[in-house]
């Protein structure tokens, strides 16, 4: 995906493992936002899905999900977010078993 973008400055990536609360800050004046997550659950090879923003208990954590980032956004920014998608990757194929247990654990 990075490399069908490069040339267009339009888009911007911003590769990070884990969603923070100053993350929100990241929303400010897009047009539009796609968080990439891997999934053991989704349909393969992928899902996209729009979010909506949702106040939940991750933003007390050292990980957030899109949804609770969004809220966090409208509460500082006293306004909706630009639309957001998650776009899940389906992992079954690149993930080993010892690591898909670990990750429902």
């Amino acid at each position: 995906m990075r490399a069908t973008f490069a040339a267009d400055p339009r888009v911007e990536f911003l590769d990070d493992y884990q969603l923070q609360v100053e993350h929100a800050l990241d929303l400010v004046g897009r047009e539009r936002v796609m968080f990439v997550d891997a999934s053991l659950t989704c349909p393969a090879p992928f899902e996209a899905t729009q979010l909506q923003a949702a106040q939940d208990a991750s933003f007390t954590t050292h990980a957030m999900f899109p949804q609770a980032l969004m809220q966090v956004f409208c509460d500082l920014q006293g306004m909706q977010p630009p639309p957001c998608w998650r776009f899940a990757v389906n992992a079954l194929s690149w993930v080993s078993r010892p690591a898909r247990r670990r990750w429902h654990t």
